[in-house]
């Protein structure tokens, strides 16, 4: 996340990303709307054309990922104080823990990325 940098207008993708069906069939889920997860899979680095990457999604999912995380940290613990539920819900949430399930799950191979990413 950070500031966008200037790319060469010339920005080529890598080698194909594997089939998006591949990545409904690993998340267990089929998406009513294919073309948000043809979007949700592309880097910034991949595109110079606003509103073609994943950055607006990538916004929202964070958003989404909080209050789903929330719930169920609310849900599973009843008894916790809010200041517990905070240092579950921080653990969960955080950049090194995502990433680690994002390779866990090799989310990467589905990503499009410019050459040299």
């Amino acid at each position: 996340m950070g500031a966008r940098q200037e790319r060469p207008d010339d920005v080529v993708a890598t080698d194909a990303p594997r089939p998006l069906r591949g990545l409904e069939t690993l998340l267990g889920h089929r998406f009513g709307q294919p073309k948000l997860l043809a979007q949700a899979v592309i880097h910034p680095s991949a595109t110079e054309q606003p509103g073609t990457n994943n950055q607006r999604l990538e916004f929202f999912g964070d958003r989404v990922l909080g209050m789903v995380v929330a719930a169920m940290l609310y849900e599973r613990f009843p008894a916790e104080e809010e200041g517990a539920l905070a240092l579950r819900f921080t653990a969960l949430v955080r950049r090194e823990t995502l990433a680690d399930v994002a390779r866990q799950l090799d989310l990467g191979a589905y990503l499009t990325l410019a050459k040299g990413e």
